[in-house]
């Protein structure tokens, strides 16, 4: 058994496209490979607060970071067989 410490950018799962990134305005995120009926989309800061959650049964969310803080964020895409993770960059 191996533990892994770390974010593992599993995008292949969902085919997942998060651009722009970085990004100041607007992100979107698509899924290429959405086999999941509903997929939970959480995004978090670098300091592990949630900032954006939302539930989809869409191929695309579009979010609005404008507002948000410079810095690093990772989203999870929690789906109810795979999940998906990605980080981006708010300018």
């Amino acid at each position: 058994t191996t533990n892994q410490v770390g974010l593992n950018e599993n995008v292949a799962e969902f085919n997942m496209v998060l651009s722009p990134n970085p990004a100041s305005d607007l992100v979107q995120m698509t899924f290429g490979n959405m086999n999941e009926e509903r997929v939970e989309l959480v995004i978090t800061s670098c300091t592990g607060g949630t900032v954006f959650s939302t539930v989809s049964t869409s191929n695309m969310v579009n979010i609005d970071v404008s507002g948000w803080s410079s810095g690093v964020y990772f989203c999870a895409v929690l789906g109810e067989v795979k999940n998906g993770y990605v980080r981006f960059v708010k300018e």
